[in-house]
């Protein structure tokens, strides 16, 4: 090619070369979880959700997937069983020291436990933004009020 500039935007290209409708060959793969939303937020109707299924081709799917492979859009999981263990620990420290408080703060109580979820929320949900690392947030947030459900409980049964 003679200029250099098109001749390096051609190098960074990427072309994939795919059938389009003809299913049926037996090469089995999975849709990307997203096009599951995509059908279902553009196909509310349940029957046209297979139909949208069916419209999406393989090629469409592997082109998704190779972006994301090239822009390197990789979501992080940080195991469940890693933050529910931290979060046993949390709530069995934060139930001890919010039960040896007085029995007239306990709305005090309840509020601040409740502030700090909905702050551990807001937090894993900027770190899932900000960063792409997805950190379990129901179960451990449970857990936590588990715990100090169980505290109030023990304290209301002596």
């Amino acid at each position: 090619m003679p200029n250099p500039e098109l001749q390096h935007h051609v190098m960074q290209q990427v072309v994939i070369i795919t059938h389009g409708d003809y299913n049926d060959t037996e090469d089995d793969f999975y849709f990307p979880s997203v096009a599951g939303y995509w059908c279902h937020y553009y196909q509310p109707v349940e029957q046209d959700l297979k139909q949208c299924l069916e419209v999406l081709t393989r090629g469409e799917v592997f082109a998704y997937m190779v972006h994301h492979i090239i822009r390197q859009h990789r979501v992080v999981f940080i195991p469940d069983h890693w933050v529910i263990f931290l979060g046993a620990f949390l709530g069995k420290w934060t139930t001890i020291i919010l039960v040896k408080k007085t029995l007239l703060q306990r709305h005090e109580q309840v509020l601040t436990l409740g502030s700090i979820t909905g702050i551990y929320g807001l937090f894993v949900l900027q770190v899932y933004i900000s960063a792409l690392v997805l950190i379990p947030w129901f179960l451990p947030s449970i857990l936590v009020w588990f715990y100090y459900s169980f505290a109030i409980q023990k304290y209301y049964l002596r």
